[in-house]
Formats: C-alpha cells, structure tokens, sequence
C-alpha cells in the first residue's frame, strides 16, 4: 500500500499509520488492535481479558503492562 508522503517519515507514530492504513481500506473497524512485537510477555489471556474489556465498553482503549524488578534500559 503506497503511504501519504506527510507519514512516511522516521517521527510518524504507529497510530497515525494504522488510521491512514484503515482510511485507504476504507474500512470501518469495530475495533483495531495494536500488539507490537517487543511485547513478548504478553500472553494470551492478557489479550483476550483486554479485548473483552474493550468490547464490553468497561474501557475504551487499554493499555497492558506488567509488574518487573528488573531495570529496563533503552538504546538509542
């Protein structure tokens, strides 16, 4: 799919890409789903919880998080 050149940039947030995607499909999504693949300690049961939740209007956006003890360092 060939992007708007106003997001085709290294500042573009994934948000912003997964609109436009939608916008060009022109498809009208009951509910889109981001899981980025560095989440790898998400399970399965945290996202189906947090589906259901979503579906169910208790939320309307939810983020998922976990509890660590670990110092996490990021590279740039």
């Amino acid at each position: 799919m060939e992007r708007n050149t106003e997001s085709v940039n290294d500042i573009t947030s994934k948000e912003m890409v997964m609109l436009e995607c939608a916008e060009r499909l022109n498809y009208d999504f009951e509910l889109l789903t981001l899981i980025q693949a560095t989440s790898s300690l998400i399970t399965f049961s945290d996202i189906n919880t947090t589906l259901r939740m979503v579906k169910k209007k208790v939320f309307d956006s939810a983020v998922t998080v976990i509890e660590t003890k670990q110092c996490i360092t990021w590279n740039n």
